[in-house]
């Protein structure tokens, strides 16, 4: 198992004891079992060196691979890169082959047409496309066997408003879209662009609990229908998401998210929001104010910058698109909703900020309990820049709301608005379909290939 973490140098000159930890003395912390040859190293080990090491008390050091880590599921968005990993030890050299399930079988792959790492321990797939689900295996090899890995699923998604995010060059995504039980312990919130995963809360409820997110039922046809969202639960200490720090070390910013409150917010709860030591602290929250309907105002913070209100108050029990967008001089919340779209400013001049403390998504670390957000979630994106009016909007609307989703057999096109459009290759010459969404397009009958648009009016 690999932890990715930098570790800081230690001086050991504390005290030093073997089955116990010193820190405890009352004896809590002591080894219950047998311990023996116990050895330091000044140096960081191989695994060929650690297997060495048991080989020459085994008598042996013909040892067949095993499977370590096994890859895990990937569900990109159409056009993004999904990677499979695998972690194996045993007498080197280790040799690897994925193998892609197709017509009933596993194939092994080769490098080419996007693949990239076919023989290697990381499988790369560039730009996934939408295709039928599918699953990968590993071959570990060496002179003296071979064990496969345990299936791990593709399965690309298409989505308008994912597809924005990443055009406008979000830095971290996360769609909170994960269907596996939060209560277990450990379960990733993934994020789709750089990397920085969080956990969820054990009392969070997700899609695992069908916690539904905006859709087309709230006048959102642009979100795919099984849009899953996170509730986080307040005044529970493990009733919200906490991610990965980003490290971006800036004071020019946007934090996106959708939300639906549940009611009167608790005073100061988080949205996203990042907290570290002395004033190295940023996000977007609740304020301590009230609008005159009696609910909960947006307000910031940025460093020394505290709790501004901006009198902007995202109704309950109805999807709010909202925004905060940070310039080193000034900063605007915005609200979007089926109401009508508001927004509010202030000239602030805002230090460049870490983003390397306490990170969470519907949280103020502040507090880790009394601060969590009271409602649904979804779709958090954060943007390194400031991203203007006309782009949040694009986000809210998604300008051309055009999905496809793929059964096996059919791809089936929706859209809300705007004319479709279809040619036998991206040069055209584009022709109008008339048809009414959503239309159903068998690729087995008829031309070879189609590629389709929508012209937005």
């Amino acid at each position: 198992a690999v932890h990715h973490y930098p570790h800081a140098l230690q001086t050991f000159s504390g005290p030093v004891a073997i089955g116990n930890d010193p820190g405890a003395t009352d004896g809590s912390r002591i080894f219950n079992g047998q311990m023996d040859e116990v050895a330091v190293f000044d140096h960081a080990l191989s695994q060929d060196q650690v297997l060495g090491l048991f080989g020459a008390a085994a008598g042996t050091n013909q040892f067949v691979p095993k499977i370590a880590g096994q890859p895990a599921d990937q569900s990109p968005f159409a056009g993004q890169t999904a990677r499979f990993t695998v972690a194996a030890v045993g007498t080197s050299p280790l040799g690897y082959q994925w193998r892609m399930w197709t017509n009933g079988a596993y194939a092994n792959l080769t490098d080419g047409g996007g693949v990239t790492g076919a023989q290697s321990p990381a499988l790369v797939l560039d730009h996934v496309g939408l295709a039928a689900p599918t699953n990968f295996v590993v071959v570990v090899t060496n002179v003296y066997g071979a064990v496969t890995s345990s299936p791990a699923a593709l399965t690309v998604t298409a989505s308008s408003y994912a597809s924005t995010v990443l055009a406008e060059g979000a830095v971290a995504y996360y769609a909170l879209n994960e269907t596996g039980d939060p209560s277990v312990g450990g379960l990733p919130a993934n994020d789709y662009v750089g990397g920085f995963n969080g956990v969820y809360g054990t009392s969070v409820q997700n899609g695992f609990a069908a916690i539904a997110g905006p859709g087309v039922a709230d006048g959102f046809a642009q979100f795919p229908a099984d849009n899953w969202a996170a509730q986080i639960i307040p005044n529970d200490a493990n009733g919200h998401i906490v991610v990965s720090p980003w490290n971006l070390n800036t004071n020019t910013m946007t934090f996106t998210c959708w939300i639906n409150p549940a009611g009167l917010e608790p005073s100061y709860s988080g949205l996203i929001f990042s907290r570290g030591s002395g004033s190295g602290q940023a996000g977007l929250n609740f304020s301590g104010n009230t609008d005159g309907s009696g609910n909960r105002t947006l307000s910031y913070t940025w460093g020394d910058v505290c709790c501004w209100d901006s009198q902007l108050a995202p109704p309950p029990g109805q999807w709010s698109f909202v925004a905060l967008v940070v310039t080193p001089t000034n900063a605007t919340v915005y609200v979007f909703n089926t109401n009508g779209t508001s927004n509010a400013s202030v000239d602030n001049t805002h230090d460049v900020q870490p983003f390397t403390g306490v990170t969470g998504i519907g949280l103020d670390p502040y507090n880790l309990s009394a601060r969590n957000f009271d409602g649904v979630i979804d779709e958090v994106a954060v943007f390194k820049q400031a991203l203007s009016a006309e782009q949040l909007a694009q986000l809210y609307q998604v300008g051309v709301q055009f999905t496809g989703t793929w059964d096996g057999t059919n791809l089936t096109l929706n859209w809300s608005g705007g004319i479709l459009l279809q040619a036998p290759s991206l040069n055209g010459p584009w022709t109008t379909n008339n048809s009414a969404a959503p239309l159903t397009v068998n690729p087995h009958a008829g031309e070879s290939q189609m590629f389709y648009r929508v012209q937005q009016q």
